[in-house]
Parts: C-alpha cells; sequence; structure tokens
C-alpha cells in the first residue's frame, strides 16, 4: 500500500482497515514496513505500507497497480525498481567457488559436532548458491518464470527433473547431503573448477 506521507506508520500499528480485524489472532511485525497477519481461519496476509519516498526502499518483479493519483506517480517509481532477470554482475566463478567453500565448511561443522550450524551451511546457504546458478545456466521451463528475488522459489516449476534430485538431497543427513549436492552441481554446472575433487575428499573425510 502506497500512502501519504507521515500516515503510513498509523496504517502498520493500526490494522482496523483489514477486514474482519477482530478475527486476527498474529500479526508480528516483519520489518520496518511490511507485516505478516493471521486470521482465526488460517488466512494470511502479507504487506507493507509505503509512503512514495520509502517506496524505492523496495525490490519488486511482478506487480499490478489497481489505484493511483493521475499523474502514475507509483507506476513511474515501481517501473525503476523492477528486479532485472540476472544480476548484470553475476560472477559465475565466484559463486561456483563460494559455494564449493560452503559445503566444506558445512561439513567442517557437522564432523565437529556442530550439526545443525554445518547442516545449515549445506541445506541453506550452499543450497542458495546453487539455486542461483542453477538459474544462470538453464533457461526454466517452457511457461515458467522464475522468482528473480528468491532462489528456492518456484524450482519445482521452473526446474522439475532437478527439484525432485535436489528435494531428495535434503531429506539426507547433512554430509550425504552434502555429497549429493555436489553430485548435482557437477551434473548441472560446466565447467566446474579442478577443485572439486578437494571438496569430495574433504566431504568423504568429514564423514569418517
Amino acid at each position: 500500500m502506497i500512502t501519504h506521507p507521515g500516515t503510513q506508520e498509523a496504517l502498520r500499528t493500526h490494522l482496523d482497515w483489514l477486514p474482519e480485524p477482530d478475527q486476527i489472532v498474529l500479526r508480528p511485525r516483519e520489518t520496518k514496513h511490511g507485516l505478516k497477519v493471521l486470521y482465526d481461519d488460517g488466512h494470511v496476509i502479507e504487506f507493507a505500507v509505503f509512503d512514495l519516498q520509502e517506496l524505492t526502499l523496495a525490490r519488486v518483479n511482478e506487480y499490478r497497480v489497481v489505484f493511483e493519483p493521475a499523474d502514475a506517480s507509483i507506476s513511474a517509481v515501481l517501473r525503476s525498481l523492477e528486479a532485472p532477470d540476472a544480476p548484470s554482475t553475476f560472477d559465475r566463478e565466484r559463486e561456483i567457488e563460494i559455494m564449493l567453500m560452503l559445503l566444506v565448511i558445512g561439513s567442517g561443522r557437522v564432523a565437529r559436532g556442530e550439526i545443525i550450524s554445518g547442516g545449515r551451511f549445506i541445506k541453506d546457504f550452499a543450497l542458495s548458491g546453487l539455486l542461483r546458478l542453477l538459474a544462470h545456466d538453464h533457461p526454466p521451463a517452457v511457461g515458467s518464470i522464475p522468482d528473480n528475488l528468491d532462489p528456492f522459489r518456484r524450482v519445482e516449476v521452473c526446474y522439475p527433473a532437478l527439484a525432485s534430485q535436489l528435494h531428495a538431497a535434503l531429506l539426507l543427513e547433512p554430509l550425504a547431503a552434502a555429497a549429493a549436492l555436489l553430485d548435482i552441481a557437477e551434473t548441472t554446472l560446466q565447467p566446474m573448477p579442478a577443485a572439486v575433487s578437494v571438496i569430495r575428499s574433504e566431504i568423504q573425510r568429514a564423514q569418517g
């Protein structure tokens, strides 16, 4: 919602303007500008309230303006904020190396007994890098639109075959997941650095 300057905080704080406000059971403030609202019947509303100046802090991809001033000022700002399909400075070699390093670091932490932290490095941080690389290297399935703000969104629609492999990897214990993600990376990302053999050895070392 885009509103007049000075009124936006009241709209974030007092939710009487939402439908059936008496049925709201949770309303956490997620960011400075946005909230998540849960109703007692399970319906969820996610929204943010900006004035026109604050709107420049946002990033958007798909949007629809349903009401705005005659000068089309809101649409003009939104067009300037559209996220590009791919980062103009995407450094593929760097992204691959970081993804591989995250697999090594995560595996090392798991081997030291830091299973939760190491698992997050493998199944979150390294996976996120792998998804960005997949989106960069491979066109999505015909008729699908990747989410260029969140690499975890729409993977099943854009890359159905790979999505099933990734899902299977995530169901494994962290070190087995690291090995499986490395296999997927080797199969789908070419060329890969020669250091892949070292990464595999380190994962195997962590596995004992």
